[in-house]
């Protein structure tokens, strides 16, 4: 006797157990396949399993645990960039024309100028000082930096004892996915940082608790696999704890390559993180806000930033689109 067509529904942050009944006859063996349909974005984790075999009357029963546990990682949906109506000349698309060349590379040298005031002495060249008697500098080819750091503040409320609203934290996970996705595409050089709190992220603080906490960082990079990675860090998020928008920024601030591009999607944001925000653009980076799920009433700017708001209504309408 075998029982089929077991069902289980999976509810993400709870455990569940499947229980299997096989008759076995000598030598026999059975295979089972399951179909996971429908899942929402996160980590399933499966395992252990528990095994029991006996006679019919239970005179011999033998029991044996396998400890190791296998996980399944669903993605976060990644809509079409159209489909955000992002201003294409605030975000990526013309992006290149509004990149200054901040950027010099050590490795193009165009020659030698006077030394100013306050440059780094470690690019002095001493042999030109030598001949023309005067501190000479070296001088490089500046280069245009197409970094993008996506910074993405998983708070969804003013307030932490205010809880989650998993709605406007999935469409800013989402939102996050398709414009890294689109990032990419273009060749930026594309980075990641989340107040999260997931398991196995290597820039975390492992707490007591077992827990990781602080914040998950991938640094901006053109390798192949950077989509992959900034996927399962995105499938990782659960929407607690971590540190707050104004700690994270102000880290972002600090970590923020000369010239890179800072991209926030958050669902909410407050004066201090603004300040944070602000500080970056005085230091020369482009900066952007995506504002997500109930924004209130729509704005451009805040504070001299631009923003665009995305609601819960446009939500509802990305929920029916994907890329195959």
């Amino acid at each position: 006797m075998r029982l089929d067509n077991v069902e289980i529904e999976v509810i993400r942050g709870f455990d569940a157990t499947l229980p299997l009944l096989y008759s076995l006859g000598w030598y026999e063996r059975v295979s089972r396949k399951f179909e996971a349909r429908g899942l929402p974005r996160g980590v399933y984790t499966f395992g252990p399993v528990a095994l029991t075999s006996g006679d019919i009357f239970s005179f011999f029963v033998r029991s044996v645990l396998r400890p190791q546990l296998d996980e399944l990682l669903v993605y976060p949906r990644i809509v079409p960039i159209e489909a955000l109506k992002l201003p294409a000349d605030m975000l990526l698309g013309d992006f290149k024309a509004a990149v200054r060349p901040l950027v010099t590379d050590p490795l193009r040298p165009l020659g030698t100028r006077a030394y100013q005031y306050g440059e780094s002495a470690r690019f002095i060249n001493w042999k030109a000082t030598a001949r023309r008697r005067e501190l000479q500098t070296r001088l490089f080819e500046p280069v245009a930096n197409l970094q993008l750091y996506i910074v993405l503040n998983q708070e969804t409320y003013g307030h932490v004892w205010e809880g989650i609203d998993t709605s406007a934290l999935e469409l800013a996970i989402s939102v996050a996915a398709s414009i890294a996705q689109h990032a990419i595409e273009l060749g930026y050089q594309t980075g990641l940082e989340v107040n999260a709190a997931t398991r196995g992220m290597r820039e975390a603080v492992r707490e007591g608790s077992g827990y990781l906490f602080e914040h998950m960082r991938l640094p901006a990079s053109r390798n192949p696999e950077q989509l992959t990675r900034i996927l399962e860090a995105l499938a990782r998020i659960d929407g607690w704890g971590g540190m707050h928008q104004r700690d994270l920024l102000q880290r972002v601030r600090y970590n923020l390559p000369m010239g890179a591009t800072m991209l926030l999607v958050t669902a909410v944001i407050d004066d201090d993180a603004l300040d944070e925000v602000a500080a970056m653009m005085r230091r020369g980076h482009p900066v952007a806000i995506v504002r997500v799920g109930n924004v209130g009433v729509p704005v451009s700017e805040i504070g001299g930033m631009r923003v665009h708001d995305i609601s819960g209504e446009d939500y509802r309408e990305l929920e029916s689109l994907a890329f195959d």
